[in-house]
């Protein structure tokens, strides 16, 4: 996609939110991302369009038409009940000092619609649920939130149902994979955590030494481990002296276990308040920072996630391939 640059370049660690889009069904995991957005704008000065995308349908499971039997007896136009709807969600919300546009959008696909929505309006931060309607095969569950993640012109921050903005994010957890995306994407986190006062956990996760693999025969499980842990702690003490990230307090972790179940379970058992992902990882191989791991941790992540657009800089990736090489 084209278009303007956002305010906001991941990879020098300048954020600056303007304009937050909330994709929203009128579910409660919507309205929850909705109050996130507003706690976000009211911190960024930043105005909010509350997007509805409707079905070509008026009973389209896509159209709040579906959900409102009062609809036939008041002779409703679809337009001016999906406005009502938008109003009313609105209305729920404190948005005091905060401009709110209700915005509606017609499209056979949902996730084009809100990706050329984005787009044409040069938003900065996308801030959507990960639930939908309960029992309904809802837009903002399955593969549209991993459609919108994986192709936004900016960043989108996941929430979610039940999660409240109760406060500035304390802890900000960041896994790192040594791809050429790590550098700025710390050099973001290390912005986000200097705007909330926040602390910052790297986290690198050593995978098993795969079965048949050409050090499986070579060297045992837990010597590689054990090798692979200490490189990666020296990986990660030069990735901070490089981006020299400017968190208040940063801590420095490294443990075993498959990537997803490893990020889920260190954010589950530390009650971080935000993981930040990079939606690329390392170029031909599947790691933990693209793909189904990024989609698991989107979907089941403990505290909100905000995925970001990093773009290449120089970073010592391939002296990590090299250490895992010779290990």
């Amino acid at each position: 996609m084209t278009g303007k640059q956002t305010s906001e370049d991941p990879s020098e660690g300048k954020i600056s939110f303007k304009k937050i889009l909330v994709p929203t069904d009128f579910s409660a995991c919507a309205d929850h991302a909705f109050a996130y957005a507003l706690d976000l704008a009211r911190r960024h000065a930043a105005a909010v369009d509350l997007l509805h995308v409707v079905g070509p349908l008026e009973g389209s499971a896509y159209s709040p038409l579906y959900y409102s039997p009062e609809a036939a007896v008041r002779h409703s136009t679809p337009d001016t009940l999906i406005y009502e709807h938008l109003m009313a969600t609105i209305d729920r919300h404190d948005t005091a000092g905060v401009r709110v546009d209700p915005v509606q959008r017609r499209g056979t696909a949902i996730a084009p619609t809100i990706l050329d929505f984005a787009e044409k309006e040069y938003i900065d931060l996308i801030v959507m649920g990960t639930q939908g309607r309960r029992g309904m095969q809802r837009f903002l569950i399955g593969s549209l939130v991993e459609k919108i993640v994986r192709w936004a012109p900016c960043s989108v921050l996941t929430v979610r149902e039940g999660a409240q903005p109760s406060s500035p994010p304390q802890r900000i957890l960041v896994p790192v994979d040594f791809s050429a995306f790590s550098e700025g994407l710390l050099r973001y986190a290390g912005a986000l955590a200097g705007c909330y006062g926040a602390g910052l956990d790297l986290l690198h996760v050593v995978e098993p030494l795969p079965s048949g693999g050409a050090f499986s025969g070579a060297l045992p499980a837990l010597e590689y481990t054990r090798i692979m842990e200490g490189r990666a702690r020296e990986h990660l003490l030069d990735l901070v002296g490089k981006t020299n990230a400017p968190a208040p307090e940063t801590r420095l972790h490294v443990e075993s276990g498959h990537a997803a179940a490893g990020i889920l379970d260190f954010a589950e058992r530390t009650g971080v308040d935000l993981i930040v992902l990079a939606t690329q990882g390392r170029s031909g191989i599947e790691r933990f920072l693209i793909g189904s791991v990024a989609e698991r941790v989107v979907r089941t992540a403990p505290c909100p996630v905000l995925t970001v657009k990093v773009t290449v800089t120089p970073v010592d990736a391939e002296a990590v391939h090299q250490a895992q090489a010779t290990a």
